[in-house]
């Protein structure tokens, strides 16, 4: 078994939250991967550098496209490629950061829609929206059947990165092997910030599991202390009955013979009395 944290787990960062406050976490959760591990992987796609995408969607995981501002807009396009749900991991008013669509948006044609208001500096807190945003993904996907697009302005660093938690929630990858499934699809690069926090939420989930498996290891061993106790219990109980039992015949047999004394000693009386008489 690995290595399992010694001091109790802390919540998840509450919404709100930016980033600074991980550090409270350092000595809580073992280390698993670190950022420059990550940029290594998407540095070992493009020969040392960033690369923008270079098509609006790829498919970077069943049944789950990363696309960027036109792919989310092009409603016939996405009918077409048979998407069900909408993820825009850029809701918000600003033309240059947001994506301005809405439930409303796919209301005419049967798209289900979810917005998460995220911002694409490296001081956001988009690990406030892992689970948020996973847990759509497994809906639409996992317990629907369905396609999800999952877009950003650019389908680079926003989008990308919430899938990137969902494979590492429900199909228990870890964070770098999220980072190359996805990137094996699609030209990303989530920024420096949000690489730190999905290596982080990485640890989270990994030091939680060591946590399990020692609470069920726990678990076992007194259950087989339990069994053990019951047993011997159990064997105690046998040997007391049986104790009982004999002691129980016992006492029959000397009643037994206590009568058969009596009456012996009845019929010796009568007997002398005839012989009196």
């Amino acid at each position: 078994m690995g290595q399992v944290a010694t001091k109790v787990l802390k919540p998840f960062l509450p919404t709100g939250c930016f980033l600074g406050m991980e550090e409270d976490y350092e000595d809580s959760i073992p280390k698993t991967s670190s950022v420059s591990q990550m940029k290594d992987v998407l540095f070992a796609y493009s020969h040392g550098q960033y690369v923008v995408p270079s098509k609006a969607y790829n498919e970077v995981y069943k049944n789950i496209f990363v696309g960027d501002e036109s792919s989310a807009r092009n409603v016939h396009r996405l009918r077409a490629l048979g998407v069900t749900h909408v993820l825009n991991a850029a809701e918000g008013k600003s033309p240059f950061m947001h994506v301005q669509t809405g439930p409303e948006f796919y209301e005419g044609v049967g798209i289900d829609y979810h917005g998460v208001r995220a911002s694409d500096f490296e001081q956001y807190n988009l690990m406030q929206h892992f689970e948020e945003a996973a847990k759509y993904i497994h809906k639409a996907i996992d317990e629907e059947g369905g396609k999800i697009l999952v877009h950003c302005r650019e389908g680079y660093s926003r989008s990308p990165s919430l899938v990137m938690a969902y494979l590492m929630i429900y199909k228990e990858h870890n964070v770098e092997d999220a980072l190359i499934a996805i990137r094996q699809k699609r030209e990303i690069g989530p920024n420096t910030g949000f690489l730190k926090q999905l290596c982080l939420f990485n640890d989270k989930l990994e030091a939680e599991k060591q946590r399990r498996m020692a609470e069920e290891w726990q678990e076992e061993m007194e259950g087989r202390d339990e069994k053990g106790e019951e047993e011997s219990r159990t064997e105690v109980q046998g040997e007391t009955e049986e104790s009982k039992t004999e002691e129980t015949t016992e006492a029959k047999e000397e009643s037994k013979a206590e009568t058969n004394k009596e009456g012996r000693e009845e019929v010796q009386g009568k007997d002398e009395h005839v012989l009196v008489s």
